[in-house]
């Protein structure tokens, strides 16, 4: 469903209801994105344990291989550079090699607090299987790193992330063609999310007017 058709199944369900729909087109488009980002967070909370939150994230999700340099922000670690247009992460898979053999290793966010708790916790501490992972902004402030910490010994090959991606943004004056990147059905629910807010908005108006 293009940008233009959702305007106009959200006007005629605002009329349905014998309301006026008294905003500029731009705002309508401004009330589906932030139901879209209603949308993703409701789905991304389920995403791993849900296939309908899966579909729903479809056209938004993204599988990379980054690039990993060594670092020196924490001992026997490697950082990459996270894309600028990831949102959440959904799976995080890194390839660690002991000697010349290589393991398909787990990814655990961590925060520093807990790093520094766990690093000398032997049944904690990063091995084979699993590897450390710290969210930080680089020195610069510019840039999102994940940082890796492996086993001493290791070191760590490849970094495999799934994510999902900011939407990217249309207006109905500019684009009245493009779709938001949803399947279908999910347009759906924006436009009942989109007429739900404006009903909201248009009681508090008219409360407030009294």
């Amino acid at each position: 469903m293009t940008l233009a058709e959702m305007h106009n199944e959200f006007e005629r369900k605002i009329r349905n209801l014998d309301l006026v729909i008294d905003m500029p087109t731009g705002e309508i488009s401004s009330i589906f994105y932030e139901c879209l980002y209603d949308l993703i967070d409701k789905y991304y909370a389920e995403f791993e344990d849900n296939e309908k939150a899966r579909k729903a994230l479809s056209l938004l999700t993204v599988n990379k291989v980054l690039s990993v340099t060594s670092s020196t922000i924490l001992p026997n670690s490697v950082q990459a550079t996270l894309p600028t247009d990831l949102l959440y992460t959904v799976l995080e898979v890194a390839n660690v090699r002991v000697g010349t053999t290589d393991y398909k290793s787990k990814v655990k966010p961590i925060s520093l607090d807990s790093y520094q708790s766990n690093i000398r916790n032997p049944f904690k501490k990063p091995y084979e299987y699993l590897v450390w992972r710290a969210e930080i902004i680089d020195d610069g402030g510019t840039n999102r790193l994940h940082v890796l910490v492996y086993q001493s010994g290791a070191s760590i090959t490849s970094y495999q992330v799934g994510y999902i991606r900011e939407p990217n943004k249309y207006t109905i004056e500019d684009n009245p063609t493009s779709e938001i990147e949803v399947p279908d059905v999910f347009q759906w629910e924006i436009i009942d999310m989109a007429v739900d807010m404006f009903l909201k908005s248009n009681s508090i108006l008219n409360s407030n007017n009294k």
